[in-house]
């Protein structure tokens, strides 16, 4: 205690304090978009990289802050929750297929290459040419009704085993790669972030009907998207309001664009 004292007499004498130490938790990758934040002063910055299920519960423990996470808080008076962008992933496929639409659970199937040819889907007996980017988009989120065992059970003195079929997945450096290679092949299929909506050379495919419009994934129509939400306290220090000025502001949003995810409220300049 005394050691902690005389430190404290040593910073207050020559005029220098520890600084603040925030927290701000993000879940997926989005913890690289603070690269260009401009630190004030001494204040001490911790970005932590958590699962959404790790900063909900942190959240309503009070052991967090700020946080930028797809699920917002379970007791969301606590908070100021922020709709920050919108993030997901468009099914889309040759001009010339002659697919219109696409169920959510398809569409989840196709993307995890769990559909080997086009028949199911198009009537067609070619196989499913599926490019992917190294990238990570959100899968789609889809419920099963958990009634069915992964394996059948073994037989007596034996154990079946069944080679799975699956798509053709070729993996691409990015996703203009993918859209380049979807012009071309009539049998391919990629998963294309949600800034490709306005592109018109390839079909990108309605979803249990619903088109992938700007409209559509804001209001949450579009079965393939989630929000992405700024949660802050209700109180907030000033060096907290520096860092959430910058989380709202065009840098920010440029990012998030770039990134494939759409802002809210387009800060972005979109070129």
């Amino acid at each position: 205690m005394k050691i902690c004292l005389l430190t404290l007499a040593i910073l207050l004498s020559t005029g220098k304090l520890p600084g603040e130490e925030l927290q701000i938790a993000c879940f997926n990758h989005f913890t690289s978009f603070f690269r260009e934040f401009q630190r004030p002063g001494d204040m001490i910055l911790s970005i932590r990289k958590m699962t959404e299920e790790e900063i909900g519960k942190q959240l309503e423990d009070g052991k967090l802050r700020l946080a930028l996470t797809a699920q917002p808080p379970s007791l969301p008076d606590r908070f100021n929750i922020t709709e920050l962008a919108v993030t997901g992933v468009i099914p889309a496929v040759h001009p010339e297929n002659p697919l219109k639409n696409i169920s959510s659970e398809n569409a989840r199937r196709l993307l995890e290459a769990e559909i080997p040819n086009w028949h199911p889907l198009n009537g067609q007996q070619a196989k499913v040419h599926l490019y992917r980017t190294a990238s990570a988009l959100p899968s789609p989120q889809t419920l099963g009704c958990g009634k069915h065992p992964l394996h059948p059970p073994a037989e007596t003195g034996s154990i079946r085993k069944k080679t799975e079929q699956r798509a053709m997945v070729l993996q691409t450096e990015n996703h203009s790669k993918s859209f380049i290679l979807l012009f071309v092949d009539p049998d391919g299929a990629a998963g294309l972030p949600l800034t490709s909506y306005k592109e018109d050379r390839i079909k990108l495919l309605p979803v249990d009907g619903v088109a992938p419009t700007l409209e559509n994934f804001r209001n949450g129509a579009y079965p393939l998207v989630r929000k992405i939400y700024l949660v802050t306290a209700k109180q907030l220090t000033d060096s907290e309001k520096k860092i959430v000025s910058y989380i709202r502001s065009k840098a920010f949003a440029a990012q998030i664009y770039a990134d494939g995810a759409l802002p809210i409220e387009q800060k972005a300049e979109i070129k």
